[in-house]
């Protein structure tokens, strides 16, 4: 007889087609009704997730959770996941998966006394490669999902290894049908038994019942259903259980199962690009966070200072709005009111509390009066140097204002050329200075901004002409006079010319899905392209060059400010678009001429290629096409802030920049009536910024992880005054060789020290030596290809670092 495992759940969106505070009523009467249920029926198994919910019932119904304590000791409650929520799995940074666990399973121990052993995001629209290494490393050796479905991806088995890039494994199940069913569980049973006859040399298989989305879980009517003779279908025994008992009973035949190794892709693209608010607001707070926990770690090996705890609860909140159906943008305009607000209240609880630190550490470093001085600090988030553009405005430079053009000069007396460039104020007594500073490794360097002396002014390095073109020692950049836009890219160190038309060329394209892009898989049919209303160079000067092209397309704008910076390869780019389009989406196109192109994603702790079919793919920050051209291996590489959407198809990448479909419109229901009836995502104005890098080789020539952590968490600047101070000018605190990538140095969730987490960025074994002043040591570590390490640091030096898994327990407690 083959079993099947029937698991009663009740998947509970926490915020979808209502808002968080209804998901909160939800779970506490869902949970009520599932001790019910387990108080009536004795061989009734309810299993369960998201430790954000077992917070909410704490902090409102504490009572109930001594009954669930009771079950779960009785195996009878038994708790999946481990995670704060069920997040997106696309669309969060590899730190904030690994903070999913972290929460989940700290708050599950200590509240609940268990901890989960499968992994579960049965809703989730598509699941990253990396989260087999993720889970092993909180503790997880299984996992649950639905999405993709069999008409969307094949797979070796409903059960199977699931195989990440490090060579990780987890034992996987598809959920056959759905998550969950009511109405009519035995024609449920009937269909996934109908499933399982496909896959006779299996001996068991999970189906899943109960009330889910809006809560209620099992009910009576299920478990009599269950209970009553003759529901199994012929051949097959039927029981009450949990995913933890069904992995169990196949660990006899690992050894039997396939393989199935990368991602799991793809379910609802639309998903990728839908709501750039909720996506860039997600992308804001992160870094913000994780840059404001790198500078905490620097007070407190300098200064002795303590992290604030709104640092680390601010995570709570990120984690909550990363939630499937919030991150996602497929859910109501209520959910996003109040996400935003969320998220934006994160962002700003990291920035005052950074703010704190670096305004301590500057104030206290040695800076003597220097006449007609102006002092800033700038301070290096990361563990590698940094070359840095540096704006400061001022009403009034020195006494009488400094006479164009001024120098920055850093402690060792190198100076730095400076430009004055557009202000921020309309005001005409306002002066902007920018230089480009050179900081140390995770630490500060102190520039003094002066007068030019004698023989240091810098005559303009812009090119005159109807045709704008950007150059420097490193990259030469010519505009298309029709489109206004980069039409050839030149890296003179290699050669590198991987453009063939214009770069960056906005188009819309119609886009008659619904929010999730259900049954796309290339997100619409171009239409036409936004048409040049003006060209001209904005900038000239020895610091930086700027051009500004102006476009649109009937009622929408888009405002592309190319910058080069001096003594820099990489062009830059900031763009405001104004949308005003509906069922439409906007991409920005980059075409090349490159032969054999391989098109290749960042993701979460590392990149995953794929086919250049134009298929919607889910990105972390960047997107690389490399190939062939001119007879040397170069490409073209995108740098996106807050974007997670491209494709590629013939040799030409594409970012998808935002999407309107109606606000929670999910097919087959059909949208009727004119425009005004309906709410549509993304209208309006909106701002991003991304770096596009010419490069030869690979993407590996470009750097790219730590390109991409440059743009998302740059250096902080604190402007100074004279003070006597016991600190240096310039300081380094911690240094990490090339392809190894610090994620993240943070106070530790629970007990005293610091949290480092670093992992191979490239997908090549690496014996690294990592220098940390900052803790008075330093580490010799093996890493293995796209292997992510965890240690856990003294800040006083007193102890030496010790190894943790990604949920911070030592080798003793996970023992425990």
């Amino acid at each position: 007889m083959r079993k099947i495992y029937a698991i009663g759940n009740a998947h509970l969106d926490a915020a979808w087609l209502w808002p968080w505070q209804e998901g909160y009523a939800e779970v506490k009467a869902t949970f009520r009704s599932a001790l019910q249920r387990l108080e009536e029926y004795e061989g009734f198994v309810f299993t369960s997730s998201s430790a954000q919910y077992y917070a909410w019932l704490e902090e409102a119904e504490p009572e109930m959770l001594d009954g669930i304590r009771t079950y779960i000791r009785k195996g009878r409650w038994v708790i999946c996941g481990g995670w704060w929520v069920q997040p997106d799995c696309n669309l969060p940074c590899g730190e904030a998966l690994i903070r999913q666990g972290l929460w989940g399973q700290t708050y599950f121990r200590e509240t609940l006394g268990t901890t989960a052993t499968v992994g579960y995001n049965v809703d989730s629209f598509g699941h990253s490669s990396a989260l087999p290494q993720i889970l092993r490393g909180s503790g997880m050796d299984a996992y649950v999902f639905l999405r993709p479905g069999p008409h969307e991806k094949t797979l070796p088995g409903s059960t199977f290894w699931w195989e990440g890039p490090d060579g990780s494994r987890v034992m996987a199940y598809r959920i056959p049908q759905n998550y969950s069913a009511n109405l009519d569980l035995e024609a449920h049973i009937a269909e996934c038994a109908k499933q399982f006859e496909e896959e006779p040399e299996n001996p068991a298989f999970m189906l899943f019942y109960g009330v889910g989305n809006h809560g209620g879980g099992p009910t009576r009517r299920n478990i009599e259903t269950l209970l009553r003779p003759g529901t199994a279908p012929a051949g097959f025994k039927l029981g009450m259980s949990s995913p933890a008992a069904f992995f169990k009973a196949q660990r006899g035949r690992a050894e039997e199962l396939p393989v199935h190794k990368g991602e799991l892709q793809h379910h609802a693209p639309g998903c990728y690009s839908a709501h750039s608010g909720i996506k860039a607001a997600n992308y804001q707070a992160e870094n913000a966070l994780l840059r404001a926990e790198k500078f905490a770690a620097l007070g407190a090996g300098m200064l002795g200072i303590q992290a604030d705890p709104a640092l680390e609860n601010a995570w709570g909140t990120v984690l909550f709005d990363q939630f499937h159906d919030i991150l996602a943008g497929c859910a109501i305009p209520a959910v996003y009111e109040s996400a935003l607000n969320e998220l934006g209240g994160a962002a700003e609880t990291a920035h005052r509390q950074e703010n704190r630190v670096l305004q301590a550490l500057s104030f206290r470093i040695h800076i003597p009066y220097e006449d007609d001085c102006v002092p800033l600090v700038l301070f290096n988030p990361h563990p590698w140097p940094v070359r840095a553009l540096v704006t400061h405005e001022r009403g009034s430079w020195g006494n009488q204002g400094f006479p164009q053009p001024c120098g920055a000069v850093d402690s060792g007396d190198r100076i730095r050329p400076c430009q004055f460039v557009a202000t921020a104020a309309q005001l005409e007594e306002r002066q902007c200075a920018a230089f480009i500073a050179e900081l140390p490794p995770l630490g500060w360097e102190t520039y003094r901004i002066l007068p030019a002396r004698a023989g240091e002014a810098q005559g303009s390095t812009g090119r005159p002409g109807k045709t704008p073109v950007l150059e420097n020692e490193f990259l030469r950049v010519v505009f298309d006079p029709a489109t206004g836009l980069p039409c050839e890219m030149t890296e003179k160190m290699c050669g590198a010319q991987p453009l063939c038309g214009p770069c960056a060329q906005a188009a819309v394209y119609r886009d008659l899905t619904d929010t999730w892009g259900h049954g796309a898989k290339e997100i619409g049919t171009q239409e036409e392209t936004f048409v040049l209303e003006s060209v001209r160079v904005t900038e000239n000067g020895p610091v930086l060059q700027r051009v500004r092209t102006v476009s649109s397309c009937g009622a929408c704008r888009i405002i592309q400010d190319f910058t080069l910076l001096a003594g820099d390869a990489r062009l830059y780019m900031k763009v405001r678009l104004l949308w005003l389009e509906q069922r439409a989406c906007c991409k920005l196109l980059f075409p090349t001429g490159l032969q054999a192109a391989r098109a290749v994603y960042g993701q979460q702790f590392g990149q995953v290629e794929r086919p250049l079919d134009g298929l919607e793919q889910p990105m972390q920050n960047w997107a690389d096409l490399s190939g062939r051209a001119g007879g040397q291996t170069c490409g073209l590489a995108v740098l996106a802030g807050g974007k997670y959407a491209a494709s590629a198809r013939k040799g030409r990448l594409a970012l998808t920049v935002c999407r309107s479909p109606a606000y929670a419109h999910h097919a087959p229901f059909q949208l009727s009536g004119s425009v005004e009836e309906h709410d549509w995502v993304d209208q309006g104005w909106q701002e991003f910024c991304c770096v596009l890098v010419a490069h030869g080789g690979d993407w590996r020539g470009a750097d790219m992880a730590r390109r991409a952590l440059e743009l998302a968490q740059p250096p902080v600047k604190i402007p100074e005054t004279f003070h006597p101070g016991p600190l240096p000018q310039r300081y380094s605190g911690a240094e990490l060789p090339e392809k190894i990538v610090m994620t993240a140095l943070k106070p530790a969730h629970r007990g005293s020290g610091y949290i480092l987490r670093a992992y191979e960025s490239e997908g090549a074994a690496v014996q690294a030596r990592l220098e940390l002043p900052l803790f008075r040591q330093t580490l010799n570590a093996a890493f293995a290809p796209h292997q992510i390490r965890t240690w856990r640091l003294d800040p006083t030096g007193g102890m030496a670092a010790e190894q943790t898994n990604l949920i911070e327990r030592g080798a003793e407690q996970s023992e425990e």
